[in-house]
């Protein structure tokens, strides 16, 4: 097995596009889903690599099932092993005041605009990416291995990912 590190790195003048979603769509459970994808897009935005950040997972709704727990939390936290670990912290956390002062790194989308928002992303980046280049796509969602990954109540499957990326597959 031969090649060199340099054949499977990025070239240093070459672009790099990213795109973090959370399709998760029940606020009573998915928190964790919503976690996962807040941890990408701080990660990627403190490090100024930036991207396209689209979350359809109702935030207020998130915090409203927390504030029902026993007992009640106000926060959602990232990397958190309490069971585990107690007493360990978070690597990662978003409070409900940093929500109702709008401190988020994502976008909103409808549930129902996500796939078509993902795919028009796919497709623009397959369009402008050129060899050499980083194309990063990280779902964060439920899905099963014959219909796809969730995004709300529409599925995306690997052959529609495939036909809409292109060059990517």
């Amino acid at each position: 097995m031969g090649g060199s590190l340099a054949a499977i790195r990025p070239k240093p003048a070459s672009n790099l596009y990213h795109l973090v979603v959370c399709g998760a769509t029940k606020p009573e459970r998915d928190g964790f889903i919503f976690a996962n994808f807040m941890a990408f897009c701080y990660y990627l935005s403190q490090k100024g690599a930036g991207g396209t950040f689209l979350n359809c997972l109702d935030i207020d709704k998130v915090f409203g099932a927390l504030s029902n727990l026993t007992p009640s939390a106000d926060t959602i936290n990232f990397g958190y092993a309490g069971v585990i670990a107690p007493n360990t912290k978070p690597l990662l956390t978003y409070s409900r005041f940093q929500h109702s002062h709008r401190q988020q790194w994502w976008r909103d989308v409808r549930p129902h605009d996500l796939k078509k928002e993902v795919m028009t992303w796919i497709q623009e980046t397959a369009q402008k990416a050129k060899p050499g280049d980083s194309v990063n796509i990280i779902l964060e969602s439920h899905g099963t291995e014959f219909r796809g990954v969730q995004l709300d109540s529409y599925w995306l499957s690997a052959l529609e990912f495939c036909a809409g990326s292109g060059r990517f597959c």
